[in-house]
């Protein structure tokens, strides 16, 4: 004699599917929590780099012109005929920096012309979607005004005759 209460040979499958299911649904959430922590800890260290680039920068940018606020103070007091050795690599060493800072205001000028470049032709490229964008909304509206007249007048001559 059987037992006529309880689940049939055929229950198991449907619930190894639905705990199978259930699995795969845990572990894609626990890899999309990873995912997400690892693209926060990633954000926050790009940010620490970031900061430390410009603390970095900052301080060195206060150096240089420490230096050469320092060396125009030189230059504007009269100089001794007779200089010593020290002197003149010191003047040869504060020109070759003056040398590199105008090289790198002309980087930073070209690089800031090129980031212009690059908006303006975004600018226009923005542009010339929205204008046809526009082009092709009143291309549309005409054809809607064209089908609308012609409605109306195949009407009116139905109701004439």
């Amino acid at each position: 004699m059987g037992s006529s209460a309880g689940a049939g040979s055929g229950e198991f499958h449907v619930y190894r599917h639905l705990r199978r299911k259930e699995y795969a649904r845990q572990k894609h959430i626990q890899e999309a929590s990873k995912k997400e922590q690892m693209d926060s800890s990633y954000q926050e260290k790009l940010e620490e780099n970031r900061r430390k680039a410009e603390e970095k920068t900052a301080k060195k940018r206060a150096k240089r012109l420490k230096k050469k606020a320092k060396a125009k103070g030189k230059a504007k007091k009269p100089r001794n005929e007779v200089q010593t050795e020290s002197d003149n690599d010191k003047s040869e060493s504060s020109s070759e920096e003056e040398e590199e800072e105008e090289k790198e205001k002309s980087g930073n000028e070209s690089s800031e012309r090129a980031s212009v470049n690059s908006l303006k032709v975004a600018e226009t490229h923005e542009d010339a979607a929205s204008r046809e964008a526009q082009d092709n909304q009143d291309e549309h509206e005409e054809k809607e005004e064209k089908d609308n007249d012609e409605t109306k007048t195949t009407d009116n001559e139905e109701n004439k005759s």
